[in-house]
């Protein structure tokens, strides 16, 4: 094996045992939450030393935590970028366009629940995200509900509504709905196709 190979080689093990790192460490987080879940614990469920965990991540599980955050948030900004792009959305009625909406964004929460219970729940972990990271995103959502009442605006589909206003109110019943989530709690679960159409119905009321 030529020197080049050999390195490649060597590289590619060490990616190979960083991203089982992670994946192990998503798994133990998971389970256990932040503050529950040991630096001993990690390396045992993932079943390597503590040295080498401590080789790829030399502040221990503050940095491997914080290698997931960033890692997390990235898939959801290129996951809501994929949901924005969908053009079904423009073309749907505005009762199904919400739904749709709804549900996509219910399926995103639902994919990363765990980090975003841990985020919620565990003051520790603050300190590893950054306040203009949230902002971003709720912003970003708050835009994109905007540019949507707009245009539905301009179709005459609803009438001159203060649509600003209205797209925050949109945003606060997903963030709500986050919290219901991360606390577990059953009542009022838009989850429910019934409940989540009375909502919309009520609400696309006040449009029209």
């Amino acid at each position: 094996m030529t020197e080049n190979n050999s390195g490649n080689a060597r590289k590619e093990q060490a990616e190979a045992t960083k991203r089982r790192l992670i994946e192990g460490a998503k798994k133990a987080f998971s389970e256990k939450g932040y503050k529950g879940t040991s630096v001993r614990s990690l390396s045992r469920s993932i079943g390597i030393s503590e040295s080498l965990l401590y080789h790829y991540f030399p502040d221990g599980k503050k940095e491997l935590f914080s290698e997931i955050l960033k890692e997390e948030l990235s898939v959801i900004s290129e996951e809501l970028m994929q949901f924005e792009a969908d053009k079904e959305l423009y073309s749907l009625p505005i009762e199904d366009t919400l739904d749709r909406i709804f549900t996509s964004l219910s399926a995103i929460i639902s994919k990363h629940i765990d980090i975003i219970r841990i985020i919620v729940r565990e003051s520790e972990v603050r300190e590893f995200i950054s306040r203009n990271d949230m902002c971003r995103l709720l912003k970003r959502l708050s835009d994109w509900f905007e540019e949507l009442l707009k245009k539905r605006i301009e179709s005459g589909e609803i009438r001159n509504i203060d649509y600003k206003t209205t797209a925050i109110t949109l945003k606060a019943i997903i963030v709500n709905y986050i919290l219901v989530r991360v606390l577990d709690i059953d009542t009022e679960r838009l989850d429910d196709p019934e409940r989540r159409k009375k909502m919309i119905a009520y609400h696309v009321s006040l449009w029209k």
